[in-house]
């Protein structure tokens, strides 16, 4: 995958500095993506990578007992309604039935992503996305990183202070809070306090 994102981003920038970031599963990609790049020779201004574990796989269903499936799904469904609750504030009540009906007719593809949606509700192009993405992490054994890499933590979310990319790189990792849980710092409300975050990083580290 990173492979294939390198040439699509050489065919539009044959050079660096390179600014990569990813959330969740996609900080992965994006953190390869840097790896690769560096390796070749080429110049990174900034790898951001957004609320990513490095130091535990994402956990799925059936490899968790039913205790930790139960606690997992609770606070699943807690981030869910969070989140849409986010969403529709300040709608009028009809707009706001309108969207909750549209959510459960179509659930978005963030909700897909993070697996808060019955199996049977995944769109099946999204199902073979997912599945694919799945497979290629649990065979995904990261190589280390020469460079800097900025963690954006969420601050209801995640655990442990550098989420394990310290292990990963002798160079400094810095760190930023945004607030939310894991889908909240995506959220219109939170958003611009990520934006300003990354716009300073870009504009420290563009040589």
């Amino acid at each position: 995958m990173a492979g294939d994102y390198i040439r699509e981003i050489k065919n539009v920038q044959p050079e660096g500095p390179y600014f990569l970031t990813g959330f969740s599963f996609g900080g992965y990609v994006a953190y390869e993506i840097a790896r690769q790049l560096r390796s070749q020779g080429d110049r990174i201004g900034v790898l951001a990578i957004l609320d990513t574990h490095a130091d535990s796989a994402p956990r799925y269903r059936q490899s968790l007992n039913f205790g930790e499936y139960a606690s997992y799904k609770f606070k699943s469904i807690i981030e869910r309604v969070n989140f849409h609750y986010g969403n529709m504030a300040g709608y009028p009540m009809m707009e706001k039935f309108r969207y909750l009906q549209h959510r459960k007719e179509q659930p978005s593809a963030q909700e897909v992503i993070l697996g808060d949606v019955e199996e049977d509700q995944i769109p099946d192009r999204m199902r073979g996305v997912m599945e694919a993405n799945i497979s290629a992490l649990r065979r995904y054994i990261p190589g280390k990183y020469v460079g800097k890499i900025i963690l954006f933590r969420s601050m209801d979310h995640g655990k442990g202070v550098y989420y394990g990319w310290n292990e990963l790189t002798s160079e400094d990792v810095v760190i930023y809070d945004v607030p939310g849980n894991h889908r909240g710092i995506l959220q219109e409300s939170n958003v611009p306090v990520l934006a300003k975050q990354l716009r300073k990083c870009i504009d420290e580290n563009f040589l």
